[in-house]
């Protein structure tokens, strides 16, 4: 049983403050949605109206026929991409799953190349259009990471076993998979919804101070998210290691327990990496003021992407305890 001491830390109350935020930015959000969709609305009666005083088309019947069978199409195109889409997205991700766990170290060093890589185009390319601050920004980004790879290169066979390890284990616990699904749904519905709330502040002449809060409310619902999977991942496991109790009741297990000890230490957790994701966007819209300092720019640029990983990377071994002992987030 695990016992939570409200001394080190009162999580609950960063609980009650996301319970608050998202459900005030998600009725915002759902009404904006429904302006958007009445806009498009009035924009299709408008090509109507339209059509009618120019006498392009006398027959309104014909009219009305012509702009169904264009959103009718429209309609179908998407369900058809989606159709397409969501066999090849699990083809893709059976066929990762069977490579990680037979060629787990090949996957370390492709992920490596690719990632070392994308680094040194992204300067390379800073470097042919002249944004020479950038460049710089990138190729030192890129100097670390090999630095790190390099210290680090003994761990990856390590990194191999644990991808294997992780890969098996998840295989024992279907339930992880639907847990993957849903999160991923409710970061896409997060985002539909986030976009709804901004464009009803847009529409309602909101200032840049209240819109902030959106953007704290976007960034701290997708972080939670993600690390509600997390946490739940890392429960299942320890529940299956300790216990011996694996499959999929050991994943509802894992639900409830997050769901009713350690939801507040997640969003204490998300709220910190959220804040450093809400002051790297806002920074990255100062970038048209780049060239006045460009050497600080990038100096602060650098700081607050390192500042983000190296939280990121904590929050990760945190949730461990946080799921494993149910220890609060301060502890």
């Amino acid at each position: 049983m695990c016992i939570r001491d409200m001394r080190y830390c009162n999580d609950w109350v960063f609980l009650v403050g996301f319970i608050g935020l998202t459900g005030f930015v998600s009725v915002i959000g759902a009404i904006g949605l429904n302006d958007k969709l009445d806009q498009y609305d009035d924009l299709w009666t408008g090509k109507f109206k339209q059509c009618i005083a120019n006498q392009q088309l006398v027959d309104c019947d014909q009219v009305s026929s012509t702009l169904s069978k264009e959103w009718a199409r429209t309609q179908s195109d998407v369900l058809r991409s989606l159709v397409y889409l969501f066999p090849i997205g699990l083809a893709i991700v059976a066929l990762s799953l069977a490579y990680m766990r037979f060629k787990a170290s090949q996957l370390v060093r492709a992920v490596i190349i690719s990632e070392l890589a994308s680094l040194a185009f992204s300067g390379i390319l800073n470097m042919m259009v002249l944004n020479i601050p950038f460049a710089v920004y990138y190729f030192a980004i890129l100097l670390l990471k090999m630095l790190m790879y390099w210290c680090f290169r003994g761990a990856l066979k390590f990194a191999a076993a644990m991808i294997e390890t992780s890969v098996n284990t998840t295989i024992a616990m279907p339930g992880l998979y639907l847990v993957s699904a849903v999160s991923s749904l409710l970061q896409a519905g997060w985002c539909l919804l986030c976009y709804g709330a901004w464009f009803y502040s847009s529409e309602h002449g909101w200032n840049g101070s209240s819109q902030w809060l959106i953007v704290l409310a976007f960034f701290w619902g997708l972080h939670t998210i993600s690390n509600l999977q997390h946490t739940i991942s890392c429960r299942a496991v320890a529940t299956w290691c300790y216990s011996g109790s694996g499959g999929d009741w050991a994943t509802i297990r894992a639900i409830s327990h997050v769901g009713l000890v350690t939801m507040g230490s997640v969003c204490l957790g998300s709220l910190l990496t959220a804040g450093l994701a809400v002051a790297r966007y806002y920074y990255k819209k100062a970038r048209k003021n780049a060239h006045k300092h460009p050497f600080l720019f990038c100096c602060c640029m650098c700081c607050l992407s390192a500042c983000s990983g190296a939280l990121e990377t904590f929050n990760s071994y945190a949730f461990v305890s946080v799921a494993r002992d149910g220890l609060p987030y301060c502890a």
